[in-house]
């Protein structure tokens, strides 16, 4: 950064060609932003000539349109009152409390108004305030010329009256950071203060407020608490503000809007705004509200319930719900009526307090007509019943919800993608009318109870494809029993149990859940073929050693058995005790392989392995049944 020097003031230049800083003496009444051109004219006329050669390889840098970017510098000039802008300035960036006396520009730069108290830019049109610099309580602001409000524009001011504000017709968001509002409570008209269209102060202690169409309101204007109401003329208006609304709770939002709505989702208009109740005006034929949420006017469809609502009782009346209507509501239960034929996507979705749902006797497909998500995300949800009337559970019903119990009745023939993909259950009993499970659902149970033929998908949906598994092996513990599932299958008063291992490709759990579903059989060695084909050693030793503890087949310990020098070199590079003492209960190792697992762990002083490994020696002097 080079210092250029004036008489009074020094201009402190970038490599960058931008002025970064500036420092002017005491008592100087007059500040020039000076333009690349004239900043050239005083290094060229310096006398020193080292002064000269210093600063001559800035000026190159000094190009069309200098940049003062002088933001965020502790600085503060009292004695200015004047700026003087020169023509060829780009852009001005400066803090009110800089030049906090400033009262008169002087602009010879088209991008600047000449002769007004306050710095405000045009470009195309005029009219963007960017200073007022601090205007002190008493002074009258006059907003002539002025449209637009930018950040920082009123930073540090204590403002008590404003004139000729009618052109202002939005500010940004920090426009009036640190601004203090002085006005006496009669010049608060309809309880508002207003630069134009835009709303920037509100009356302490007001308890209703109406916003026309028309109006803007200022992003961090106060709101107090007092307000009870807030009331719009048109849904429009609405979804303008909610941005603002949703830092509030509101007790009661009304809408004066005679309209049909434009779109389905009426909860767009409402993003997270947090009211209780919404009245819409009686002169509405379309819509009407029914103890604060909002139907269609012959109360059948229920379009939207307020987000602060606790607990809401739908009339019996209602056939419909519709979608998003309840998304991100407080309620904590909810009790679906019989005459509700029908609900829309997403209608609960969010309602993270929601812990107990009824369903009623009404609706008979979920999906029917597209519906999907409709409790998706429900957090708090623990149990489900669903009736024996529902046939159909819709696409993502109740994704990200981790359901401890889930009861399902007969009656249920179909079960929608990632329906109970999250649920937390070991154990689910799956009802004989259960004919089709469509894609991620159930996948952390282990223990299927199957009043009758195994429903096609399911196969597919419990496995987990074992590239996946390797690849994430080193990040994820597995326990034994997560690498198996059991169907416990009831026919004709007979129980039949199937176990698989969880791990297996894709293409084999397409295959079983074929021959399952269709022909109701597996082939005799299918454990054995689903073990040979998994390809990651420490999920393969795993698979085989928790099916052979479930089931006895003595064809997967002679699998063990054959495998058992690399195992014995896995287990000592693992260093898995877990894993080796379980091995070592159904006695896969011989001797030979014993004597080299006891000298590892004697020489690792491991106590528990060594113990582990006698007793396991000692059973194999009673034993021949080994492969050596």
């Amino acid at each position: 950064m080079v210092e250029i020097k004036t008489e009074r003031a020094s201009y402190y230049i970038s490599t960058h060609g931008k002025c970064e800083y500036i420092d002017i003496e005491p008592g100087t009444d007059t500040f020039t932003f000076l333009s690349p051109e004239s900043l050239k004219d005083i290094v060229h006329q310096a006398k020193s000539q080292s002064y000269l050669w210093q600063n001559i390889s800035i000026c190159n840098h000094l190009t069309h349109g200098l940049v003062y970017r002088l933001k965020g510098i502790e600085q503060t000039f009292p004695d200015v009152k004047t700026l003087i802008i020169e023509d060829d300035i780009g852009a001005i960036h400066i803090d009110n409390r800089m030049f906090p006396n400033v009262n008169h520009i002087i602009s010879n730069n088209k991008r600047y108004i000449n002769n007004v108290p306050m710095l405000i830019a045009q470009s195309d049109e005029p009219g963007y305030l960017m200073n007022a610099f601090c205007i002190k309580r008493g002074e009258t602001v006059d907003l002539r010329n002025v449209k637009y409000i930018c950040n920082g524009a009123f930073s540090g001011c204590h403002i008590s009256k404003v004139i000729n504000s009618d052109d202002v017709w939005g500010c940004e968001e920090n426009a009036f950071k640190d601004c203090k509002f002085l006005f006496n409570d009669e010049e608060y008209a309809d309880g508002t203060i207003k630069f134009g269209k835009v709303i920037v102060s509100i009356k302490p202690g007001l308890t209703k407020l109406n916003i026309p169409n028309d109006i803007d309101i200022y992003s961090t204007c106060e709101f107090p608490g007092s307000i009870k109401e807030v009331s719009f003329d048109s849904f429009d208006c609405l979804a303008k503000f909610k941005w603002y609304l949703e830092k509030y709770d509101i007790d009661t939002i009304s809408i004066n809007d005679k309209h049909a709505l434009e779109t389905p989702n009426i909860s767009q208009y409402f993003g997270n705004i947090n009211a209780k109740n919404i009245n819409i005006t009686k002169e509405n034929k379309f819509l009407k509200s029914i103890d604060g949420a909002i139907f269609t006017a012959d109360e059948k469809i229920l379009l939207y319930c307020p987000q602060n609502k606790d607990r809401y009782t739908i009339p019996d009346k209602t056939e419909t719900i519709g979608s998003y209507a309840f998304s991100g509501c407080h309620i904590t239960s909810i009790t679906i009526p019989d005459t509700v034929s029908g609900i829309g996507s997403y209608a609960f979705y969010g309602c993270e307090m929601l812990t107990e749902v009824k369903l009623g006797n009404g609706i008979t497909d979920y999906g029917e007509f597209g519906a999907f998500g409709i409790f998706q995300n429900c957090t708090g949800l623990k149990h489900i019943e669903i009736p024996s009337c529902v046939t159909a559970t819709c696409e993502n019903m109740f994704h990200n919800v981790n359901l401890e119990s889930v009861v399902l009745h007969e009656g249920l023939r179909y079960i929608g993608r990632n329906s109970f993909r999250n649920v937390t259950v070991d154990t689910i009993t799956l009802p004989a009318s259960l004919k089709m499970i469509a894609p991620d659902n159930f996948h952390g149970v282990k223990v299927f109870n199957i009043c009758g033929d195994v429903p096609a998908g399911l196969i597919v949906d419990i496995a987990k494809n074992t590239q996946s598994y390797s690849q994430r092996m080193k990040k994820i513990k597995i326990n034994n029993e997560d690498v198996i599932f059991v169907l416990n299958i009831m026919q004709d008063g007979k129980e039949k149990k199937l176990y698989f291992t969880r791990y297996i490709s894709t293409w084999q759990a397409n295959q079983l859940d074929y021959l399952l579903s269709t022909f109701k059989t597996l082939p005799d060695d299918y454990l054995i073929d689903l073990c040979k084909n998994i390809n990651d050693p420490e999920l393969l030793i795993r698979s085989v050693l928790m099916l052979y503890k479930h089931t006895h087949e003595n064809k997967l310990r002679k699998l063990l058995q054959i495998m058992s020098g690399s195992i014995l070199r896995r287990c000592i590079d693992w260093e898995n005790d877990e894993l080796t003492i379980e091995l070592l209960s159904i006695q896969i190792f011989a001797q030979q392989e014993l004597n080299e697992l006891l000298k590892f762990a004697q020489k690792q002083d491991n106590t528990t392995l060594t113990a582990a490994v006698l007793n396991a020696l000692a059973d194999c002097n009673d034993t021949s049944d080994f492969i050596i």
